[in-house]
């Protein structure tokens, strides 16, 4: 069992972009008794948040804490400088209705994605950084998200900010919390031991948020086909700008190559799935159309900076610039 277990966690990883787009179809197909499973979505993320937190500890937390240079780039190009940009090409481009605007703005106020953990481990990246990365930036997300909506969209558009928060605190900084003091107080030996049994549940459980979600959103999509292209296209650059940010700027700041590699992937994919939750629960259900059409583009666009993008950790280092805070674990 602990065998088939291991086996199915390695061949969903390797074939994420596969399952979610599974996930998407069943949702399109089955939308009409889907949308009937709303109420479970919440409780299905906890679990799933539990069980990636497992794998990290208090202690890679404080080891980041205390050179904070690489978490605090991310953390800034994440929650300000690519809301900022969303802002400024909403001054440019055709005028779209406010909920749509309020999507885009939601793809960089929630917080990075566990997969990015998983993308810096094949790309040969700091792993613990990417992790660590993941479970602050988790943690802080009820403090975060709320304030970079409200800051940037202000009041077009009514949002129970209390609400949104008492649901990342639920969904997202209680079972991570809980799965770091698991991890410690089991020695960092409970994550390969259970992940054979848990994994399995919590990647299946990604698959049937995301069928709900799509099928949730389906209306709205339909409703908006017009400027479903357009759309589209601002969710691809939006994407590719996230990728963008966080090679260009670690780079011209002369990180190393390892902590390059995690900040691609720590700035490039978000907690989508988290965020659609939060369109559907908290939004008029137009705003998870970008949303939903993000997490289209992030896994592929993974895949691609896999290759061609990320620098290889046996290259020559940049010369490193004088600046605080850029130390990294090798």
């Amino acid at each position: 069992m602990r065998a088939l277990g291991s086996a199915f966690n390695r061949f969903f990883e390797r074939h994420l972009f596969g399952w979610l787009v599974t996930g998407a179809v069943i949702g399109w197909l089955g939308s009409s008794f889907l949308t009937e499973g709303r109420g479970l979505v919440p409780a299905l993320f906890a679990y799933m948040t539990l069980v990636s937190s497992l794998k990290c500890s208090w202690r890679d937390v404080g080891r980041v804490v205390t050179h904070p240079g690489p978490l605090v780039l991310a953390l800034l190009l994440l929650h300000l400088a690519v809301p900022a940009l969303v802002k400024i090409v909403s001054l440019f481009v055709p005028p779209a209705s406010v909920e749509i605007f309020a999507g885009f703005l939601l793809v960089g106020a929630v917080p990075i994605g566990v997969t990015s953990a998983i993308w810096t481990g094949l790309a040969g990246g700091d792993v613990p950084l990417a992790l660590t990365a993941v479970t602050l930036d988790t943690m802080l997300s009820p403090l975060i998200t709320p304030a970079v909506i409200s800051g940037f969209l202000g009041q077009e558009v009514a949002i129970d900010l209390a609400g949104l928060q008492v649901a990342l605190l639920q969904m997202l900084v209680i079972p991570a919390a809980a799965g770091l003091t698991v991890h410690d107080l089991s020695g960092g030996t409970v994550h390969p031991r259970v992940i054979p049994f848990l994994g399995p549940p919590s990647h299946l459980m990604l698959v049937a948020v995301m069928a709900i979600n799509v099928a949730t959103v389906r209306g709205a999509l339909e409703a908006q086909s017009v400027a479903l292209g357009w759309w589209v296209l601002g969710a691809f650059l939006l994407v590719v700008a996230d990728y963008g940010l966080g090679f260009l700027v670690p780079r011209a700041l002369g990180y190393p190559s390892a902590t390059t590699i995690a900040l691609v992937f720590s700035v490039g994919i978000r907690n989508l799935s988290a965020g659609l939750v939060i369109a559907m629960e908290h939004f008029p259900p137009a705003t998870g159309i970008p949303v939903v059409l993000s997490m289209i583009f992030q896994q592929p666009l993974a895949a691609l900076c896999l290759r061609h993008l990320v620098p290889s950790p046996d290259e020559p280092e940049p010369p490193p610039l004088p600046l605080p805070g850029k130390e990294t674990r090798s």
